[in-house]
């Protein structure tokens, strides 16, 4: 089990990535899904574990933002400058659903910002995108073997956003899902002892995005005219 430091504070410093260096390229991030849910979600109650994951964060747009996940695919990540994408990718969990124990790429992270947290930790966010499992893609439609971190050529990018491009969702179709798997993350969270939450507003502490673009605390600053929302 990962066990973090002790979460007071989340302090955000912001570094723009250069978009005109951005190619359609990417690759995988493996993360642990949550077997009480039926949405492509973290495990945040420990119930395979491993650990009360944090991420990928989802509700702040980002990965590997209150703790550490695959730090080093993270940071590989953002010195590509020319990879634009970070695919999810996870096994379902949850046993009573068709799914269960098939590995999917479920959605992606299309970078646009460098964090760095608590100046230690760096953290990638931009829009993100979430299918449900029924119109995630399969992962061995698209590799041969397992990884948990795999680069992503520019074919297999265009095969994948093809095929989510398939799945027939619109913009405001997966805004709302994106929301939906934020709300199921926080009904679960809730039930978490304080100290094993997966956010950290929710432990007493503070966070830089709480007023600004945590999908979480969206009511305390839909109004903000300084909203940093993606």
């Amino acid at each position: 089990m990962i066990r973090y430091k002790k979460r007071e504070q989340i302090t955000i410093r912001r570094f723009p990535i250069i978009k005109e260096k951005l190619e359609e390229k990417g690759r995988t991030h493996y993360f642990y899904h949550s077997p009480s849910s039926t949405l492509p979600i973290r495990d945040v109650l420990n119930e395979l574990g491993e650990g009360h994951k944090t991420e990928p964060h989802i509700e702040s747009y980002s990965e590997n933002f209150v703790g550490p996940c695959r730090p080093t695919n993270i940071v590989a990540h953002l010195n590509q400058e020319d990879e634009k994408y970070l695919f999810l990718t996870t096994k379902c969990q949850n046993k009573q659903m068709v799914e269960y124990g098939e590995i999917y790429i479920v959605g992606y992270i299309e970078k646009s910002e460098h964090l760095l947290i608590n100046e230690e930790r760096h953290a990638v966010r931009g829009k993100t995108v979430i299918f449900p499992f029924e119109k995630a893609i399969p992962y061995y439609e698209i590799f041969s073997r397992f990884a948990p971190v795999k680069l992503v050529d520019k074919n297999k990018t265009r095969d994948i956003l093809r095929r989510f491009a398939k799945a027939g969702l619109n913009e405001k179709e997966l805004t709302c899902f994106l929301q939906r798997c934020v709300d199921e993350i926080d009904a679960l969270d809730r039930m978490n002892d304080d100290q094993q939450k997966t956010c950290i507003v929710l432990r007493g502490g503070k966070c830089d995005y709480q007023s600004t673009s945590c999908l979480r605390w969206k009511n305390n600053y839909e109004d903000n005219t300084k909203s940093q929302r993606i």
